[in-house]
């Protein structure tokens, strides 16, 4: 399980928790995999508002954060939202951390990071109603 932080505890208590490592059901699949197309769509930023601020924390030495091609995540997020007319995320990326950034060596770091990014967040502006785009009228069909 070291591949899930460098706190050696924060393992052991995860390879201890009867919570954890169960088989998943097909149910369980077969959701997660409508949820991954539903993301993959360019669609599912429309919602979004223009200016929501975005944090993307991201371990250096994770590679659930590597797709098959060597994009980071972070990397492809920030592209998809900028794509999608969304404010650039802020990107912060904890060297020779792994997966789990909240439990790791350097987890008060990653809290402060936390704590600095929602506490300029309220720093902020509300934001403005953002305008609805104009819907076209629906055609009608004779019989």
């Amino acid at each position: 399980w070291e591949w899930l932080n460098r706190d050696s505890k924060q393992c052991q208590l995860f390879a201890d928790d009867p919570l954890t490592g169960q088989d998943l059901s097909m149910g369980f699949w077969r959701a997660a995999l409508q949820a991954f197309r539903k993301l993959a769509d360019p669609s599912s930023y429309d919602a979004m508002p223009s200016t929501l601020p975005v944090c993307i924390l991201e371990g250096a030495n994770d590679f659930c954060a590597v797709n098959d091609y060597g994009t980071r995540a972070h990397a492809s997020i920030s592209h998809e939202l900028v794509q999608a007319g969304k404010a650039s995320p802020k990107v912060i990326i904890y060297p020779g951390a792994h997966h789990e950034v909240l439990h790791e060596l350097n987890r008060q770091e990653v809290h402060n990071d936390v704590e600095r990014f929602f506490t300029d967040c309220l720093a902020l502006p509300p934001p403005q109603a953002e305008p609805k785009p104009k819907s076209r009228p629906r055609s009608r069909c004779c019989v």
